[in-house]
């Protein structure tokens, strides 16, 4: 997939039809991409582009005065290059006429985008090993990715917390594994990370599963959508804690 900047659509020349090309020309890799079944940063970008795109329409609408702090860099950027700008009335007209025609088109990528993401989601199973452990207690454990396909497992450590900027978040550690196939039970597998971890006991961590129907790899598109499935689940809950 060629990138495209996030401020492509205020850069001057201020010409719809300029854009519309640079666009359409950006969307042609992404179709490449999709033809290939590599949906996972097409379809991610396709959304920022949506946020960053009608941010600015909102922005300009409402007309604040102050960027606020817990906007993504990349929408603080096009909000400061639209006003280091300093469009003139037509470029301005010019502009919404591009930020109209260029959100009708990535809204049609983008549902295009949610139904092969869906379908993959689709193929994969979650479930925890131990449900009864205290939601409260949900800040760390286990995930297991099981390729059913082959029986390979890839394991990691999770755990909720502070990432290096400052914000909430889900890391994830790859554990290694001396037999990294499943075998006999998942608990045997817990046993195997634990034991390869050197932790005595499960110290009331959490372990979660997640069958994949399909044959991947450590980088295909369906072990990433896996990943992001999870990371969500895992943020829902934790604001549920914090909310509660």
């Amino acid at each position: 997939m060629k990138d495209i900047k996030p401020t492509w659509f205020i850069e001057h020349p201020v010409d719809q039809e300029y854009k519309q090309y640079i666009l359409l020309d950006f969307l042609s890799t992404v179709n490449k991409d999709i033809a290939d079944e590599d949906i996972y940063y097409p379809v991610k970008r396709i959304f920022s582009m949506i946020k960053e795109i009608s941010s600015l329409k909102v922005w300009i609408e409402s007309n604040f005065e102050e960027i606020p702090e817990d906007l993504s860099e990349s929408i603080k950027e096009v909000i400061q290059t639209y006003e280091n700008s300093k469009l003139s009335e037509s470029e301005n007209d010019e502009l919404f006429s591009i930020i109209e025609t260029s959100l009708n088109i990535l809204y049609k990528y983008a549902d295009l985008g949610m139904d092969l993401w869906k379908n993959i989601e689709n193929r994969i199973k979650a479930f925890r090993l131990n449900s009864t452990i205290e939601s409260k207690d949900r800040d760390r454990g286990i995930l297991i990715f099981r390729n059913m396909s082959t029986d390979h497992l890839i394991t990691y450590w999770w755990q909720t917390g502070k990432t290096d900027k400052g914000s909430k978040g889900t890391m994830l550690k790859k554990i290694k594994l001396r037999n990294c196939y499943y075998s006999m039970s998942y608990e045997f597998t817990v046993h195997e990370i634990l034991d390869s971890m050197d932790i005595k006991g499960d110290l009331g961590m959490e372990v979660n599963v997640m069958e994949i129907y399909e044959d991947f790899s450590e980088e295909s598109v369906t072990l990433k959508i896996a990943k992001e499935l999870f990371i969500r689940e895992i943020s829902k809950e934790e604001d549920k804690r914090t909310n509660y």
